[in-house]
């Protein structure tokens, strides 16, 4: 005779996913979905968006040749190590209502047009696609998203929207950003929930969803359905009582390890007790202006990871600065000809490679940290890493490089190049929606109805 299973080795190599459906069965519909924010090995996905501003030096970036592959020049360069894990996409039109510096970069991340007069508006008339995604993805972590900025001054336009009209400001200060994300981590009394609690709401959400069906079902039920269901329920509760759901809510486990920004690890960092005005003001310019700001934008990133690690949030904005000062380079240079203000070319350069050395750096912080199932949190991850303009002096948005690392663990598959036919102007929203798609999101476009083009980069091939 064929020896049974085990209940409990049934119960553990199950999972609820065999637990609800039953439920669904009574009510003659179909199973669960899976959850959206997971991997196929259950591993949670995540997020981190890093935009730079006023355009840069197109050229400077990579040739892509006659088979699709890239040959990274001086920008690229730093991240060459990586090139397995990277796609470049190159052709699209960023979507703004004008080419001004307020229009592109409130539609950066909205795909939507400013609302207002430009010389006072700061908002975007819809929603963001960080926020869109987190949204599913987000929904049972501490902090649904995270939003970081370099710039200083309040005349940057936020990236970040909740929805229409509603900015998401970002945190402008590297020392704030612990404090007010990862500085109570494991304190029983701290304002952020500790680990056990987000253990315990997930479990309160699974009863919840499962005494919510059984009400719905059991009044209309005859009495021998009613029975069944009565021990359905009794063996689900056992279930949840004893099935580990820390896999899926606790994927950093014992990686979990939080560090403040340190002069230790970045010896450029300012004082952690340096004014506020001194941490705003100064580093108003981001990557163009003082080289101490790779250390703040560095320190930044660290947060985004260990936020990762410790499934704090799962979705990370990061405002990384311009490529250059604003009416100083981005009015000068002549992107095709530096002999016109090599000056002020190589300036715009060498900020695009200090960008590129920037997320080097975190993307070997993501390579170097475990998940807890064998791999590391790059492999569950998606770096979007997009410019505003092309060209900073002429305000040109098309034919624009963007550059995604990683795949959201496995929805496309990368080590390659993607050009675009810039006539084409298919808009970046196109990117945007396809984005939406690896995080398990069936949106069909994003962002304004009538710059939406074709929907999502089918040349992508995201396994939707």
């Amino acid at each position: 005779m064929k020896k049974l299973l085990d209940r409990r080795d049934f119960i553990k190599a199950s999972g609820l996913s065999l637990g609800l459906p039953w439920l669904e069965y009574f009510a003659g519909q179909q199973a669960l979905a899976a959850d959206a924010g997971l991997t196929s090995q259950g591993v949670p996905k995540r997020l981190f968006i890093v935009f730079n501003g006023l355009g840069t030096i197109p050229n400077e970036w990579c040739d892509i040749n006659s088979n699709g592959t890239a040959v990274f020049k001086k920008i690229l360069k730093p991240l060459e190590k990586h090139r397995e894990r990277m796609t470049i996409i190159r052709g699209l039109t960023h979507a703004a209502n004008g080419g001004t510096h307020e229009a592109v970069e409130l539609a950066a991340l909205t795909g939507q047009p400013y609302v207002g007069d430009r010389k006072t508006t700061k908002f975007a008339a819809g929603i963001s696609i960080d926020q869109h995604i987190a949204n599913v993805i987000g929904a049972n972590t501490v902090r649904k998203s995270i939003s970081l900025s370099i710039q200083g001054k309040n005349q940057y336009n936020p990236l970040s929207h909740f929805g229409h009209s509603q900015p998401n400001f970002p945190i402008k200060n590297p020392y704030t950003a612990f404090d007010q994300i990862l500085s109570n981590i494991g304190k029983p009394n701290g304002s952020m929930m500790t680990r056990e609690d987000q253990l315990q709401k997930k479990r309160e959400q699974v009863l919840k969803h499962t005494h919510e069906r059984y009400k719905e079902l059991f009044a209309r039920l005859g009495q021998d359905d009613k029975l069944r269901l009565e021990a359905h329920l009794e063996s689900l509760n056992s279930l949840i009582k004893t099935l580990d759901l820390q896999q899926q809510v606790d994927q950093g486990g014992s990686h979990c390890a939080v560090s403040k920004p340190s002069k230790s690890k970045h010896s450029l960092l300012p004082e952690s007790d340096a004014s506020s005005k001194f941490l705003t003001e100064e580093y108003r310019y981001g990557v163009a202006d003082l080289d101490r700001n790779q250390d703040i934008i560095k320190a930044y990133m660290d947060i985004g990871a260990q936020a990762f690690s410790c499934d704090v949030s799962r979705v990370v904005t990061l405002d990384q600065g311009h490529f250059h000062r604003h009416g100083s380079a981005s009015h000068k240079v002549d992107v095709n000809n530096r002999s016109v203000a090599t000056a002020e070319y190589d300036e715009v350069l060498n900020a695009g490679v200090r960008c590129a050395q920037n997320i080097n750096y975190l993307v070997d912080q993501l390579v170097s940290t475990p998940d807890g199932q064998g791999g590391n949190l790059m492999d569950s991850s998606l770096i979007y890493w997009m410019q505003s303009h092309q060209d900073g002096k002429n305000h040109t948005l098309n034919n624009c490089t963007d550059v995604l690392i990683g795949n959201a663990g496995g929805m496309f598959n990368t080590n390659r190049s993607i050009s675009i036919n810039p006539k084409d102007n298919r808009r970046h929203t196109e990117l945007l929606t396809s984005i939406a798609n690896c995080f398990g999101l069936s949106d069909s476009g994003f962002g304004k109805i009538d710059w939406r083009g074709e929907g999502r980069i089918h040349e992508l091939g995201i396994r939707v």
